[in-house]
């Protein structure tokens, strides 16, 4: 087990975006001596229909090709979630990227040990934060229940926990890099593919088809091998289809491709929030209504 310190108040704060309360930045202390920069959406906690105890964690593609928390698709991602559904929200430097500490890892193994760290800290905070712009006192949030999302490199090392720990109660991988994973984890992907995703655990996929490191048959066959199930439905998105078309369900998992989109999502970034906001709201509606 991990222990964490309790942490110094933030020191530095984001400008607003859209409405949202401003979001903090902080250091957090996963495995020593590695201290990561995170920032944190605190949503719009105060109505009773947002849930208290829930919060998302995004994680940003490979440091080493320059992935950080300021990626296009991470921080509009972020601060679209934490608008329109108000639940906060923490985007994160890996170890070796920004001001985080440590070097970059070519394994992925301790990036995905360094997010487990980063859930228990955020369940171990307490008390207040003062909003920069109002000079309000905000209770801090405290999720003990996590959806993760991953881009890119950041959806591989969200897997394990997916996979293992009990808190985290959904998955989204955008652009999964399927077809550079044995380079990514120094060809040691086991603990990443080699056990199946827990079948009741929802999940989403979404990749592009023309995706620059890989192919929509290559991530098909990853997804399948690491939801543990044959000949996986896969679904074409259209914006134009409306909200009807986009709205995902939180049942075992969905397969997403988006037409002419790339790794990158530059100028699609509209298409990821299509998706990932019904299901992030799918996922606690569920939870809700049980």
């Amino acid at each position: 087990m991990i222990t964490l310190p309790v942490l110094e108040e933030p020191v530095l704060a984001d400008l607003p975006v859209d409405g949202v309360p401003s979001a903090t930045t902080t250091g957090v202390q996963a495995r020593k001596p590695i201290k990561l920069q995170a920032r944190i959406f605190h949503g719009r906690g105060t109505s009773s229909s947002v849930p208290q105890d829930w919060g998302v964690i995004i994680s940003h593609p490979y440091g080493r090709l320059g992935g950080d928390l300021h990626n296009n698709v991470v921080r509009e991602l972020a601060a679209a979630i934490a608008n329109h559904i108000g639940i906060p929200v923490l985007r994160y430097n890996m170890r070796g990227v920004g001001k985080s500490s440590g070097w970059t890892s070519w394994s992925a193994h301790a990036e995905a040990d360094d997010l487990v760290a980063l859930m228990q800290w955020w369940s171990a905070q307490a008390g207040e934060f003062v909003d920069p712009d109002t000079g309000a006192r905000v209770a801090r949030s405290r999720p003990t229940k996590f959806i993760l999302v991953g881009y890119s490199y950041g959806s591989l090392i969200s897997l394990p926990a997916a996979r293992t720990c009990p808190n985290v109660h959904a998955l989204v991988a955008i652009s999964p890099p399927s077809r550079v994973v044995p380079l990514l984890t120094a060809f040691w992907s086991g603990p990443f593919v080699s056990q199946p995703l827990p079948a009741t655990l929802p999940k989403l996929f979404v990749f592009g088809d023309q995706d620059q490191f890989s192919s929509v048959q290559h991530m098909v066959r990853f997804t399948g091998t690491v939801c543990g199930v044959e000949n996986v439905p896969v679904e074409t998105h259209s914006r134009e289809g409306g909200e009807e078309r986009t709205r995902v369900r939180a049942v075992n998992g969905r397969t997403v491709v988006v037409p002419s989109a790339d790794h990158f999502w530059f100028d699609e970034e509209g298409a990821v929030f299509d998706l990932v906001v019904p299901f992030v709201t799918s996922v606690l509606e569920a939870e809700h209504a049980t």
